[in-house]
This record gives structure tokens, sequence and C-alpha cells, in this order.
């Protein structure tokens, strides 16, 4: 099995300056990730035009044992 999901989500403002920062998964546990990487959900002016959004990812192989 394989999960992929938001981990943080960060809103930057016109000069790119960090000014809120949120957990995605309110406080839920995750295994150690085998990958991370930020997606840019709504680059300045798409969901306003003060500032951006982009989201921490990650993505954990899960394998379960058949037998």
């Amino acid at each position: 099995m394989l999960v992929i999901g938001d981990r943080q989500r960060v809103y930057r403002d016109r000069d790119d300056r960090i000014f809120e920062t949120e957990d995605a998964l309110f406080g839920m546990p995750i295994p150690a990730p085998d990958a991370e990487w930020d997606w840019d959900v709504a680059p300045l002016g798409e969901a306003d035009r003060r500032y951006s959004i982009r989201n921490r990812v990650f993505c954990v192989r899960e394998l379960r044992d058949s037998g």
C-alpha cells in the first residue's frame, strides 16, 4: 500500500515570507516518510492576491505481511 498526503500547509506573503503554518494532519502521527516534497497548491494570486499556499507532501510505503 502507498500513502500520499499533505503534512503541512505554509502561507507566504508577497515577499515570500512565511506568515502562517498549519499541521495538515491535525497532530496525527505518521511513520517516517519514504519521500517528501513541496507542492505549490495556490501560487500567489490564485487563492488570494496577498499570499500563496505551499503544502509539504509525504509518501509512505507500507508493506503488509501477506502470510
